[in-house]
């Protein structure tokens, strides 16, 4: 998969907005003037949104308790304790626990 681009994203939005405006014309015509995928142009059109949107899969933490995880990380090293996988793994799951989830932060989570 290629990397998100902000200028082929812009030179699509352009398109998207040309064609919108220019009744008549062809797809394929107005991706080649705009230098664009056309597959892909054609995708935002139907309004499938950029890749860089969407958010990742891994999402176990809201992002205020992430927050709260990486604070907790920089006071266990403040205090001079290791921040090592075991560490974080149980406080993630002591998060959770609080929360109510019913989730657990796996060694292959926490290696994430």
């Amino acid at each position: 998969m290629a990397k998100y681009d902000p200028e082929e994203e812009k030179r699509m939005a352009d398109a998207s907005e040309f064609y919108l405006k220019t009744p008549g014309a062809k797809k394929h015509q107005v991706a080649k003037q705009f230098r664009v995928p056309l597959r892909k142009w054609k995708a935002r059109l139907d309004g499938r949104p950029a890749q860089n949107t969407k958010g990742g899969h891994n999402k176990l933490l809201t992002d205020e308790q992430e927050l709260a995880l990486r604070q907790f990380i920089d006071f266990l090293i403040y205090l001079g304790h290791k921040a090592d996988q075991r560490a974080i793994r149980a406080a993630v799951n002591k998060i959770l626990d609080h929360t109510g989830s019913t989730h657990l932060a796996t060694r292959l989570w926490a290696s994430r």
